[in-house]
């Protein structure tokens, strides 16, 4: 009997992750499908095409990080310079050492338009489909999304991440006060803030924030510090907490919720993770497949 044990659960082990995934689908889960840089996995990070194909496949959260120009334009991208794996610069490649050299801040609007994003073919995701595009602006990705949520029928919703630390001040990005106020400018002029929630590792930037407007919605991002102490940084409740998948367990997650807020799960990726993670009782995936989630989502077969 001893032996019949082993061999079982040896052979469950050895299960399949086709079969796996089936298994998943017993149960219905109801969650948020937020589009990581779009739809990172499948399109160039952070472009428009990034965006036209996560709300083509049925996302209606898109995530996207924001910086600034020198003079003053909200950019999206994640870093605050040109990263040597995504972008080329006239046709010609950035070394990955030189790549802080080419700081956004530093350069006006015009400047960054100079900078292919999305011919390059990127080492982690071979299911992305390159093109050569440029960085946008924040204000037209608003408008795209916007026209594309009224031609599906659909409401769409943002979550967008300032990018900032104490470090970075004025070399990468202006100060916190200047910073949130410049985002807060472009997006009251170009979406309905009911649908935008912020969001930021930077605390001075959250606090800034609910100093400005107390009704925008924020998102605190952690990585490598407690809940407790992030949220001792911070002078009010958020109303998201976002940690890294791997953070996430019961404990973390009965926190949150008897803080009163929701835990979306950032940055998840395959379907056993998404599976474990909405087990725990997240309430949204950040994800570069969203493609993967909404087939979880929606019940359907992989």
């Amino acid at each position: 009997m001893f032996a019949l044990t082993l061999i079982n659960q040896k052979s469950t082990e050895q299960q399949p992750k086709e079969q796996k995934a089936k298994s998943f689908l017993q149960r219905k889960y109801n969650f948020e499908v937020i589009g990581h840089r779009g739809a990172r996995g499948l399109a160039p990070e952070n472009t428009l095409a990034a965006f036209e194909k996560a709300i083509e496949i049925g996302v209606n959260t898109l995530e996207m990080d924001v910086v600034l120009t020198k003079n003053k334009k909200v950019l999206v991208s994640h870093e605050a310079w040109m990263s040597a794996k995504i972008c080329v610069h006239k046709n010609k490649v950035i070394e990955p050492e030189q790549e802080q050299k080419h700081n956004i801040y530093k350069m006006k609007y015009a400047k960054t338009q100079e900078y292919d994003c999305g011919s390059l073919i990127h080492p982690d995701f071979d299911e992305q489909e390159n093109e050569k595009t440029t960085k946008p602006l924040l204000k037209d990705v608003l408008q795209m999304a916007s026209a594309l949520s009224r031609n599906h029928g659909t409401s769409i919703q943002y979550l967008i991440e300032i990018k900032s630390s104490p470090d970075g001040d004025f070399i990468y990005h202006p100060d916190p006060k200047e910073f949130v106020n410049v985002v807060l400018n472009e997006l009251e002029a170009y979406a309905d803030l009911k649908h935008v929630c912020l969001q930021s590792f930077d605390w001075r930037i959250l606090n800034e924030i609910k100093n400005k407007n107390p009704e925008v919605k924020v998102a605190l991002l952690t990585y490598d510090i407690s809940l407790e102490n992030a949220l001792d940084k911070l002078k009010f409740i958020p109303e998201i907490y976002a940690p890294h998948f791997k953070q996430i367990n019961k404990n973390l997650v009965s926190l949150a919720k008897a803080n009163g807020m929701h835990i979306f799960a950032w940055t998840v990726n395959e379907i056993e993770d998404m599976h474990d993670v909405l087990q725990l009782g997240v309430d949204g995936i950040i994800t570069d497949y969203p493609n993967r989630a909404i087939k979880l989502k929606r019940n359907l077969k992989f």
